[in-house]
């Protein structure tokens, strides 16, 4: 996960939610479109959860279906009183990945496909909350409070195996580490890389950010 910084939300959303009887069930599909694709836009691509590459390549929308829109906050909470205003508020809803929907196995359910109704912390726009994130050498994404880190290990499942998850981290970490010139401009390209990345994240880039940090004195 990385910190998601929140843009306007698109006008098409503001003059929906200003019409009469209006809720997310009945939003016409031309401005869902719309709204997926601002939320994909100020997201760079990338799922909310797990950051994979939103659109999915064809062959894994074989296998796991297009993006969504995700409710954070969920329309139909398991253990809360549902919030009907939340489910048009802008800053409520994310791009996520299929989630590995369609793969016939609970345990390889990720993202909103494992989350489903639960209410969570574990806010990809809560700047406090992503500070709380780290990694551990094999790509493993862990948290700081042990009330987060379980929302990772168990709500979102983002240490999921069948999913590559860690191994894709350790991978995009790697390879930025196998570009890094070994001499005295080493810190200095450390931070370039680092600007980079946060100016544009690329696919579980959170895990290269991190230790770019540390290597920058950031």
């Amino acid at each position: 996960m990385i910190y998601i910084r929140k843009g306007k939300e698109p006008r098409e959303l503001q003059e929906f939610r200003n019409q009469v009887d209006s809720e997310y069930g009945n939003m016409p599909g031309k401005v869902k479109k719309i709204l997926l694709a601002a939320l994909c836009a100020e997201q760079h691509g990338l799922c909310a959860y797990c950051t994979c590459r939103i659109p999915e390549k064809a062959a894994e929308k074989r296998l796991q279906g297009p993006m969504t829109i995700e409710h954070f906050y969920p329309q139909h909470p398991d253990n809360g009183k549902r919030q009907a205003a939340m489910d048009l508020k802008y800053k409520n809803m994310h791009a996520v990945c299929s989630g590995n929907r369609g793969c016939g196995k609970e345990t390889a359910l990720t993202c909103d496909a494992r989350k489903k109704d639960k209410v969570i912390q574990l806010n990809p726009c809560n700047e406090a909350i992503i500070s709380q994130l780290y990694y551990q050498s094999d790509g493993t994404i862990r948290a700081r409070d042990p009330e987060l880190d379980g929302e990772l290990k168990f709500a979102l499942n983002l240490n999921c195996p069948e999913r590559s998850l860690p191994q894709n981290r350790k991978a995009v970490l790697t390879e930025i580490q196998r570009r890094l010139p070994q001499d005295s401009d080493f810190r200095s390209e450390c931070s370039k890389c680092l600007d980079s990345l946060l100016k544009k994240p690329t696919p579980f880039c959170g895990m290269a950010v991190e230790w770019l940090k540390k290597k920058a004195g950031k």
